[in-house]
């Protein structure tokens, strides 16, 4: 079974699992348990916002969308104003079909059946938008006399731009981020703390880049599981804000 804020739906692909949002909050923790016993948590990395969309333009939107990385294994989020398409259509990426894990007439999220690296395209009716996806690995080095977290990215297969690096710390209870440039911007809004650094292409070796982050760490056995890595290419063109999902 899978559960939260007090409802349960069976475990199995189509189940539907109805969740109130709250403006300005992180959706809630959704747990999975086995005849009373819970075998896992999660909560995902998205807050409501409390503003209103501003509407782009779908090319616009497609623009910003390849600009982001997208990590291996995650929900995958399409902001899809005025395409036309609904919950029922069919999504797929590399001629696999995507479950639909949750639509809205601005936004989709979808689930890869096959997830791994590389520059991939989502197609659907008249759209199609091709991303590009990398893993990720944190662990911790406890060397002296600080605590470092390890950032390692792989899957960056010859970039041409400068890379901007986000990590985003979503609740704070267990680690603080003591490195880099500390900000927020609207890709962190719903982060208790952002630390980001730039990379250039030549940072990258053999599709991969390490980072090194110095933390604290508050909780043991949790200090990972709230940090969030965020990686966008830089463009030349002159900054735009853009315009968050909202419920």
């Amino acid at each position: 079974m899978i559960s939260a804020e007090g409802n349960t739906v069976p475990f199995r692909e189509g189940s539907v699992l109805h969740i109130l949002p709250h403006a300005g909050k992180r959706l809630p923790s959704f747990e999975v348990s086995r005849r009373g016993t819970v075998l896992c948590s999660w909560r995902p990395g998205t807050d409501v916002s409390r503003i209103k969309a501003v509407i782009l333009p779908l090319d616009r939107l497609r623009d910003i969308e390849q600009r982001m990385y997208r990590e291996t294994g995650e929900p995958i989020t399409l902001l899809i104003p005025g395409a036309g398409l609904s919950g029922e259509d069919v999504f797929l990426i590399g001629g696999a079909a995507m479950p639909v894990v949750s639509f809205s007439p601005s936004m989709i999220v979808l689930r890869d059946p096959d997830p791994h690296v590389g520059l991939r395209t989502i197609a659907s009716r008249d759209f199609e938008i091709s991303l590009r996806f990398f893993e990720v690995a944190l662990r911790l080095s406890n060397g002296r006399p600080k605590t470092r977290l390890m950032v390692k990215i792989a899957g960056l297969d010859h970039p041409t731009r400068h890379l901007h690096l986000m990590l985003q710390n979503l609740d704070g209870g267990s680690t603080r981020l003591q490195c880099w440039k500390s900000g927020r911007n609207q890709w962190g809004r719903d982060a208790v703390e952002v630390r980001s650094l730039q990379l250039s292409p030549s940072d990258v070796h053999n599709g991969a880049v390490e980072r090194a982050c110095q933390v604290t760490i508050l909780q043991e056995g949790s200090a990972l599981a709230d940090i969030r890595v965020v990686l966008l290419e830089l463009t030349p063109s002159p900054r735009v804000k853009v315009p968050l999902p909202h419920w």
